[in-house]
């Protein structure tokens, strides 16, 4: 059943119709607005069509305030109606909309949902920590091949950090923690250059809000636009080149604390030249970092995988029950989305692969595979 909080659906109530279709969500994070539009084939496999994002840092103002005062209300406001006039023009046939830490922590938070979702026309749904966590352990399970074993999924945020554990597909617990990047920035107040004082009041503020959480089981999984943009500082500085997207980039916590170590004593612009770090993140960045490292220190966790996936599309599976890829398949998927956006009706592709069969069937069993692989 689709949830109540559905916007436009013209297909009726069936999870997802017997057609391609177009379906935006718009989350209104704690460090970002972010609108995501993709495209959801019959067969329940989504192809990524576009993403668009605008960084207000709201996490940083409630931290500081307690509240949004009217021009960040009005920021919050305009961007959301930006965004939705962009899916609208590009064409969806659904949108859904949701809230994270800084609008339902604000004091004044249940009022700007209500300007918000009368201005882009639908309901904006606020969710919880653990929902959150939950809705971004799928996205985690939609993006990166994993074995029916345990996972652990870190979301570092804006405003929280929220940790989720399972095996397989299945979530067994979820976590979430105050701990995100612009309001810890704003709680510890640092400015730019992220000084030993500063550094060790991040180490204090994680230590002791995740004490008495069980280690990290199994494979780690981290999402989250700070992260994202840490995996690029640290292949920048081993000198290793990275394509858009940084799924299942390995990140370790030896390269984080290198990558720190000169990222902290720098000032923002700097960051932005040496490093390539997004403007909007560059003052944020260090203490991402430190509350990354910190988070797996506590948690026993020396390396881990990133992905692009997060609550976006955790949003879009769990509203149209989407069936959950696993192993080969996550790879599979993705091959095959990206050939229908590039390649929909070029049937040179079918040709080659037809040619590759034919000259490795007969080496198949040189390699101990059967006729079925």
């Amino acid at each position: 059943m689709i949830p109540p909080w559905v916007f436009c659906d013209p297909h009726g109530s069936d999870p997802y119709p017997p057609r391609q279709m177009r379906v935006a969500v718009l989350d209104l994070g704690s460090n970002s607005f972010r609108m995501q539009l993709s495209e959801v084939g019959p067969d329940g496999a989504i192809a990524d069509i576009h993403q668009e994002r605008r960084l207000l840092h709201l996490g940083g103002v409630v931290g500081q305030h307690g509240h949004l005062p009217e021009d960040s209300v009005h920021l919050a406001v305009t961007t959301a109606r930006e965004l939705v006039d962009l899916a609208e023009r590009v064409g969806c046939d659904r949108l859904y909309a949701v809230a994270t830490s800084a609008l339902r922590e604000a004091t004044n938070g249940p009022e700007v949902i209500d300007l918000i979702s009368r201005s882009i026309g639908t309901q904006v749904r606020v969710v919880d920590g653990l929902e959150e966590a939950r809705l971004s352990f799928l996205g985690a399970q939609a993006s990166i091949r994993l074995e029916d074993a345990p996972v652990t999924v870190l979301d570092l945020g804006g405003g929280s950090l929220e940790v989720a554990t399972g095996l397989g597909s299945s979530l067994d617990a979820s976590t979430s923690h105050p701990l995100g990047v612009s309001r810890m920035h704003a709680s510890i107040g640092a400015e730019e250059v992220l000084d030993p004082a500063s550094r060790a009041r991040v180490r204090a503020s994680v230590a002791a809000e995740l004490d008495g959480l069980a280690p990290a089981a199994g494979q780690v999984v981290a999402v989250g636009g700070a992260v994202r943009a840490l995996a690029r500082v640290a292949a920048k500085r081993a000198g290793a080149w990275l394509p858009d997207s940084t799924n299942h980039v390995r990140l370790g916590r030896t390269a984080l604390e290198d990558a720190l170590e000169e990222l902290a004593p720098i000032p923002a612009e700097a960051r932005v030249e040496e490093f390539g770090v997004g403007e909007g993140r560059s003052a944020d960045l260090p203490v991402a970092a430190a509350i990354l490292i910190d988070t797996m220190t506590v948690l026993g966790i020396e390396a881990l995988v990133v992905s692009d996936w997060v609550l976006r599309m955790g949003v879009l599976i769990d509203a149209l029950d989407l069936p959950l890829p696993r192993g080969e398949e996550v790879w599979q998927r993705s091959a095959d989305a990206l050939r229908r956006r590039f390649l929909a009706d070029d049937p040179h592709p079918d040709h080659v692969a037809d040619h590759v069969l034919e000259l490795w069937a007969p080496l198949r069993h040189l390699h101990g595979l059967d006729d079925q692989r």
